[in-house]
């Protein structure tokens, strides 16, 4: 019996064990990409300032950290900036040339292009540390990258695990923490233990953080296992006149195992299933996008071509409710991808530094536009910061801001009145700040029941708001979720009748003007005459190539199309040096898709042109990655269909304007 109640408890000890082990490697985790977050915002900073941070010390004073010993910077593998200096000399200079772990690691680094955490080993200041060793590449204007340099962070240890091994020891487990050395070394090295010897049978835990494998052992301390086996001493002493209870017991505590085991498993092949669909929810609506804007793109192209032949007063007026229908289609095909894309956590929050002032004065830009024919006054109240410069992610806050306003647009009458009012507050030191924006209308208002539903998906306060007023119904559920990824709160009061009030609180952190990108970045091409420019197209879908192609003889220029990625190829070799002016490529066609063309035609050898001829991507994949995707296969630019009109003739102006 004793040894029937010792199974149960140890096999109960090893499932505790194995949940807790698999919740504190990912904490463990976490702290690591903590360190590397830090080099990959240093990346992102130097990558705006084309290859400059004019003011170091002040960014890098804003993402210190306890846990951080320094931060460095390391152009062309030299470490030449360190934050903080003082007490951190000794890591001045070059890490390329070194032939200790520092100079391979670095190496690997820059050949590989990945980013490396190397250690642990001993500071100078005492206890031991890991370096986060980031390579940086910026692209050229052909498109090819340079190596940079590197972004550097030393963390120190046990600070960077502190809360995560304090909550093991306060479980009652004594711990060891290894790491490979490096890349090249797949040696498991100690970083930190509770210093304790552990038995030979401890439980072995590996997890992998970019190129490195950690380690973590885990095993119950003496105390704790004590305390595991004290209900076993009343069945030792007494198991005769007990024995009934003891089985009893134990029968229960294997049923109450077996269920919980059942219920974890029950859990996690729910979690798997909800992945699953969410997986084939994302992919059939990616489907469902480029099927639906690939039709799109004639409707609204034809119909733009239709109203430049100044057509009748009743055929205009078609026209213009067909385009009008067109552009509410796209807009609710672009809510359902967006809210799909949160969901399944493709949406990362990216600041970088921008004046907040211009991206205000884009807001309050769209604002008035949307006034137009509208019999609303519109009342502006800005604080504007001295210095505007912040870290933010400046599109996110736009979609946010934009969005409110036009709900008010759309929900207050001719008469009314909407204020757009811009605030600070103090955040916990005078480097953090929370920038405050609140929008109130005279509109309709809303309920007390619906406020509490007002940021769920699909919903409208009732059935005749999707008569009077349209829309999806995943504005403000799209709102909420971007407010909430740059960590700041939404918050509504709202009386029917009377009107509307949004805050929104936003945690933003100061930066300097050098450092920070215009809010537009977009340059104004150059007026560069388009007539008799030779335009090679690349397009499958006969509709497409026929809108495509008008709107270019339209402009003057001269196209000559291919009807699939194979075809381009061999059109644009066989066709002299200089013979088109500019590439526009589909992505998705038979034979060849649009980045393998791309690529084809940029490695073409013999022919200088193939280099430098600007191709633009003309796709019905409109995410983050399909525009990296277009760049990494050495496309100059990515425009998404429906074709707008106004920025294909832009992009091809500036990209051709360049050559002249």
């Amino acid at each position: 019996m004793a040894l029937l109640l010792r199974h149960a408890a140890e096999e109960d000890a090893q499932a505790k064990l194995d949940l807790n082990a698999k919740i504190y490697t990912g904490r463990l985790t976490e702290n690591i990409k903590n360190g590397i977050d830090v080099t990959n915002t240093l990346e992102q900073v130097l990558i705006n300032g084309d290859g400059k941070i004019s003011d170091f010390p002040r960014i890098a004073k804003s993402l210190q950290a306890d846990y951080i010993q320094s931060i460095q910077l390391a152009p062309a593998g030299i470490v030449t900036e360190i934050y903080p200096a003082e007490g951190n000399e000794d890591g001045l200079g070059n890490l390329i040339d070194r032939e200790d772990a520092r100079g391979k690691s670095s190496r690997y680094a820059r050949d590989h292009d990945v980013i490396i955490t190397q250690g642990p080993f001993n500071l100078l200041q005492g206890g031991s540390g890991i370096a986060v060793r980031n390579p940086v590449y910026m692209e050229q204007a052909n498109g090819q990258k340079t190596f940079w340099g590197f972004t550097i962070v030393i963390l120190r240890v046990p600070e960077l695990f502190a809360g995560t091994f304090d909550a093991l020891s306060k479980l009652g487990y004594d711990y060891r923490l290894f790491k490979t050395v490096s890349p090249m070394d797949p040696r498991f090295q100690e970083v930190y233990s509770s210093g304790a010897a552990l038995p030979d049978n401890a439980a072995a835990y590996t997890f992998e953080v970019g190129d490195s494998k950690w380690r973590l052992e885990l095993a119950l301390n003496s105390a704790a296992a004590h305390t595991r086996n004290i209900y076993l001493l009343p069945g030792l002493v007494l198991v005769i006149f007990i024995l009934l209870a003891v089985v009893t017991h134990f029968v229960i505590k294997h049923n109450d195992y077996l269920q919980e085991q059942k219920h974890r498993q029950a859990l996690e092949e729910a979690l798997r299933a909800a992945e699953a669909a969410n997986n084939a929810k994302t992919k059939f609506l990616n489907n469902m996008s480029h099927d639906i804007r690939t039709p799109m793109n004639a409707i609204i192209g034809f119909t733009d071509i239709a109203l430049s032949q100044q057509p009748k007063a009743e055929v205009r007026s078609c026209l213009e409710k067909i385009k009008q229908s067109s552009g509410h289609l796209m807009s609710l095909i672009n809510d359902v991808l967006d809210i799909s894309r949160i969901e399944s956590g493709k949406v990362e929050f990216k600041p970088v530094p921008v004046s907040i002032t211009e991206v205000i004065d884009t807001v309050v830009a769209v604002a008035q536009g949307f006034m137009e024919n509208r019999n609303i006054e519109l009342v502006i109240n800005r604080n504007c910061p001295s210095n505007p410069y912040v870290m933010a992610d400046a599109l996110r806050i736009r979609d946010v801001l934009i969005n409110i306003l036009s709900n008010a647009v759309k929900f207050t009458k001719d008469g009314g009145k909407i204020t757009f009012t811009t605030f600070t507050k103090p955040g916990k030191d005078e480097r953090h700040f929370f920038g405050c924006y609140r929008i109130a209308d005279t509109g309709v208002g809303m309920s007390e029941e619906f406020q509490s539903k007002l940021f769920d998906e699909f919903t409208q306060e009732c059935a005749d708001a999707r008569t009077n007023y349209k829309g999806t119904g995943l504005g403000m559920a799209i709102t909420k979720r971007y407010v909430e990824l740059m960590g700041g709160t939404i918050t509504v009061e709202s009386k029917q009748g009377v009107g509307t009030t949004f805050t929104v609180e936003l945690p933003l952190v100061w930066t300097d003007a050098a450092s920070a990108s215009p809010e537009d970045s977009e340059q104004q091409p150059k007026a560069v005459s388009l007539k008799g420019v030779p335009v090679l197209l690349a397009e499958d879908n006969d509709l497409n190539a026929e809108i495509t192609t008008m709107l270019l003889e339209n402009e003057g220029m001269v196209v000559t199309r291919a009807a699939d990625g194979e075809q381009v190829v061999e059109i644009f070799k066989n066709a002299p040096a200089g013979a088109f002016a500019v590439i526009l490529m589909d992505i998705m066609m038979p034979k060849l898709d649009g980045y393998a063309a791309a690529q084809a035609i940029r490695t073409l050898a013999g022919r200088a042109d193939a280099r430098t001829i600007p191709i633009i991507a003309l796709s019905a994949n409109v995410f983050a990655e399909d525009i990296e995707a277009s760049k990494a296969a050495g496309m100059d630019a990515h425009l998404s269909k429906p074709l707008e009109v106004g920025k294909l003739i832009a992009a091809i102006s500036q990209l051709y304007g360049r050559r002249e």
